[in-house]
């Protein structure tokens, strides 16, 4: 219960961090709360000493110093150079573990190397991943090329076109290969015997042994919310991308208030719920009121999914010193603000309210009165 209840602080925190003008000023300057470490930045490395958790976001992570609980990174290149005492979570271009890692690590990325012992479970996903370290439980990976040379204790859950075993690869448990070639691929007799690898077909994936462990460590979410959080993302950066110069204009109008963003959402969703009750009280309304319900829906979502890009770019303005104009910085800000409205509005009690303060204030910066009136 305390380690929620912290980590729930911590969101709340982060928001507030988001809602302040003057954190964009504060860019890349460390800041403890309690024992945890928080960072936004370019450059970030983290030498404290007697830290718990740590999170960070920028454009480099190196963790230099030992800390006792988990880490929570995002980064183009990101090098854990000190032991974890608890679990890794970690997304980057190049991430490299050259430390032990006391529980679990969810890692994904583009290339991955990890040279120090994973404790628990590996997850995750990567276009080329080597393994020279032992795993003390799991692993489900997928990826182009995957290089084993470490122990691993439990079950391998494996996807990948390349699959190259070292001279101190072993495998305690199951393998279960996945892909139409994975019966092509060389298994030593050293890694595992033959009567304990298990052959599935691609669409196989989206089963108890893989996709669902992996959904576990991506936070509390079941599979099913992961699901509605891609539907986001990608409706999301959709719109974003093909209506940019609207939502650059957007972005601005939510910033320079964002207690009259709320308010004009408030505003524009009385307008609409209270017309719809308006026509439905005549025979000859109703059809309009049944599209005005309809319109009412596709606006509130329209307003939560573009209050949550917002958080995200101005998160991205902060660590990247811009606001995202390439179609892969437009994804990956609306992926970090999608996942940090989740966080949000994951909170006990408070979160329906968030989600509601949330969607009026994207509502409020696309309203067309708002327009009028910043412009006039």
């Amino acid at each position: 219960m305390q380690a929620m209840l912290k980590q729930y602080c911590l969101v709340l925190w982060t928001a507030a961090m988001c809602l302040s003008p003057g954190w964009a000023a504060a860019e890349g300057s460390p800041d403890l709360l309690g024992n945890d470490f928080i960072s936004t930045g370019d450059k970030i490395s983290l030498s404290h000493r007697g830290v718990d958790d740590v999170f960070g976001l920028g454009r480099t992570f190196d963790l230099n110093s030992a800390i006792t609980g988990s880490a929570h990174v995002i980064a183009s290149d990101v090098s854990i150079d000190a032991s974890v005492g608890n679990s890794l979570y970690a997304a980057g271009d190049h991430v490299e573990i050259a430390a032990s890692i006391g529980s679990d690590a969810f890692v994904v990325g583009q290339t991955i190397a990890v040279d120090a012992a994973i404790g628990g479970d590996l997850r995750g996903a990567a276009s080329a991943i080597d393994i020279n370290a032992s795993v003390g439980g799991d692993m489900q990976y997928a990826g182009e090329r995957i290089n084993l040379n470490g122990p691993v204790a439990g079950t391998a859950a494996l996807a990948a076109e390349h699959l190259i075993f070292g001279p101190d690869a072993r495998i305690d448990g199951d393998l279960i290969l996945y892909g139409a070639g994975s019966a092509d691929i060389e298994i030593p007799s050293h890694v595992i015997s033959p009567d304990r690898v298990i052959y599935r077909a691609s669409s196989q994936l989206l089963d108890q042994e893989f996709v669902e462990p992996v959904g576990e460590h991506m936070g509390t979410m079941g599979l099913g919310i992961f699901y509605e959080l891609l539907v986001a993302v990608v409706l999301t950066s959709f719109i974003v991308i093909i209506a940019k110069n609207f939502t650059s204009s957007a972005y601005a109008r939510a910033w320079q208030s964002v207690l009259a963003s709320i308010g004009y959402g408030f505003f524009g969703l009385s307008l609409l719920s209270g017309s719809v009750i308006v026509t439905a009280l005549t025979f000859i309304g109703i059809p309009l009121s049944i599209l005005l319900v309809v319109v009412t829906i596709v606006v509130v979502f329209l307003g939560y999914w573009m209050g949550s890009y917002f958080i995200g770019a101005r998160i991205w303005l902060a660590a990247r010193g811009e606001l995202p104009s390439s179609l892969l910085s437009i994804v990956l800000a609306v992926t970090l603000g999608v996942m940090c409205a989740a966080l949000i509005t994951s909170v006990p009690i408070l979160g329906w309210w968030l989600a509601m303060a949330i969607t009026l204030f994207g509502v409020g910066a696309i309203s067309p009165w708002r327009g009028r009136r910043v412009n006039s």
